[in-house]
Formats: C-alpha cells, structure tokens, sequence
C-alpha cells in the first residue's frame, strides 16, 4: 500500500510541475515568439544542426509526455528549422519515444491499482479496442478527437501490444506532423505573401482527410476478410 501512495504522490507532484511549466511557459513559446526568434535559432541550426536535432527530440518528447497544450508551436518550429521532412520524422519519432513513456509509466505504475479499484468501468473499454485495437488507436492518432495523453494511457491500461502502438502512433501521427511542419517551413513567405492556401498545404490538407478514412477502410477490409473466409 506504501508503494501505491508513494506513487500517487510522485503523481501529484509530477502534475504540479507540468502546470508550473505551463503557466510560465504558455506565454513563451508562441508563433510571435517562433517569427521573432527565427533568425538566431536557423543560425543555431546552421551551425550546431546535429545538436539542434537532438535538442528538439529531447524537448518535443517531453512536451508530448506532459501534454504540454501548445505542443503545435513545437513542431511548427520544427518545419521552420529542419525543413518539411526531417522536421515531419523528428517530431514523429519525439511525440512517439513520449507516448512510449507515459505507456510504460501507465502499465506498469498504475495499472494494477486502477484494475482493483476501477476495473469495472476499465472492462468494458478493454473488450471492445481488444478487438479493434488497430482501427481504434489509428482512428485516434488520425483524428485528434481526445488528447494524446489520455490515448497513450488508455492503450497501456487496456493491454494494447507495444508493437501495435508504437507502429499506429508512427502512421497515425505522420500526416499532421507533416501538415504543420510545412506550415513551418513556409511560414516566412506567408508573412510575406499572406497567401496561406499555398498548393502544397492544399495537398497535405487533402492528404490528411484522406489519411483519415484509413480507419474506416480497415474495419471495411477486416469485414470483407471475414465474411469471405467463412
């Protein structure tokens, strides 16, 4: 039982560190802040690039694992700094190695205790991704109808393979960290342009709604699989 408080205490005072960080931070990291500071950061990254990629790894998979709320600004930055693509796969890889954090933390600091207190609401959820685990977490990564924090502890409580979400957070997550790293990347000639439907967002913007019936065209598949193997 000691252990079960002492963990509900690292908790608490974990959440109370993350709002700090959020209260002194939310009127720092901003777009204004990102345009205002571009010049000194793309001279940091001309010089120091492998150390810069690391450091927005670091940092971008910190803020994935607290939910830090203008998680955006980040990978905006990151299309500013590294380009569509790497900027795209380093905020994938960061938002993912985060996920894979909280996951852990879930499964194995708190899922025993949930289970003898809250089994019974947590049952029912685990039945029914249990036999959709794909769909679901591919569904959620794609459509960001529920925050990323609350997927990545769900999924460890409700015994997902680690295999299964780290590949669907990899896939799920693709298409909008490239839509904003491009925003990122072409940041600089919207402020001076004001042309913000540039072709480019306009085929990721299509890409990504497309993205998003991947979901449902797999439950179809799985469907059409089973009616033709019986």
């Amino acid at each position: 039982m000691f252990g079960v408080k002492k963990r509900v205490l690292s908790l608490g005072l974990f959440l109370i560190i993350v709002g700090a960080a959020w209260f002194f931070l939310k009127d720092v990291i901003t777009l204004e802040a990102l345009q205002e500071g571009k010049a000194s950061l793309k001279a940091f990254v001309t010089l120091h690039y492998n150390v810069a990629l690391l450091i927005y790894v670091g940092v971008y998979s910190l803020s994935a694992a607290v939910a830090f709320p203008l998680g955006g600004v980040f990978v905006i930055a990151s299309g500013l700094l590294f380009g569509t693509v790497i900027g795209a796969l380093a905020t994938v890889l960061a938002s993912t190695l985060g996920g894979i954090a909280v996951f852990f933390i879930a499964r194995y600091g708190f899922k025993d205790w949930i289970e003898e207190h809250h089994g019974k609401y947590l049952a029912p959820i685990e039945k029914e991704v249990s036999d959709h685990p794909i769909s679901y977490l591919l569904f959620l990564r794609l459509m960001p109808v529920v925050p990323y924090l609350v997927i990545n502890v769900v999924a460890a409580l409700v015994n997902v393979r680690l295999s299964t979400f780290i590949w669907t957070s990899v896939v799920g997550l693709l298409p909008g960290a490239f839509l904003l790293a491009l925003v990122g990347q072409e940041i600089s000639r919207i402020a001076e342009t004001g042309e913000i439907l540039t072709s480019s967002v306009v085929l990721v913007l299509f890409l990504l709604a497309l993205a998003s019936l991947m979901p449902l065209a797999y439950t179809k598949y799985r469907k059409y699989r089973l009616k033709n193997n019986t």
